[in-house]
């Protein structure tokens, strides 16, 4: 993957995962407390998008060392699955809110639309694309 392609798909992934901080943000305005794991999800997604911006900006300086190279071709996969992941969060979260009458959808504002594991799940795959990233991103400033 060349680091024009790379640095797309890390800005993509970014705005969408801006999208869902914001939506997180909205959930958390509207009520007193926010579940510790969406606490934990928002800060996850956003730590992500936080490194893809490191690292994009790390590929466009072209200073990134020959190491990285290798570790970049390996990178095309788990860019587009995050990236379908990001989106299929968003996605879910939005068709939750969009759904039923208006006063239902006042009461969805104030509840997050996933259960404890659903969400807990969703942590753990954004845990692993911010390792596998954030590895890249090491090798990158070698």
């Amino acid at each position: 993957m060349d680091p024009f392609s790379l640095a797309l798909g890390g800005i993509t992934i970014c705005q969408v995962a801006g999208k869902i901080i914001q939506l997180g943000i909205g959930y958390t305005q509207s009520t007193r407390e926010l579940p510790t794991e969406v606490r934990l999800l928002i800060s996850e997604i956003a730590l992500l998008s936080s490194i893809l911006n490191s690292l994009c900006s790390s590929l466009q300086s072209e200073t990134y060392g020959s190491a990285a190279h290798i570790s970049l071709d390996l990178l095309e996969g788990p860019i587009q699955e995050c990236k379908g992941q990001l989106e299929e969060l968003y996605e879910s979260l939005v068709k939750y809110q969009g759904a039923g009458s208006k006063l239902k959808n006042i009461g969805k504002l104030l509840k997050w639309p996933m259960k404890e594991q659903e969400t807990r799940e969703w942590i753990t795959r954004m845990e692993r694309y911010k390792t596998a990233f954030s590895m890249v991103l090491q090798q990158a400033e070698l």
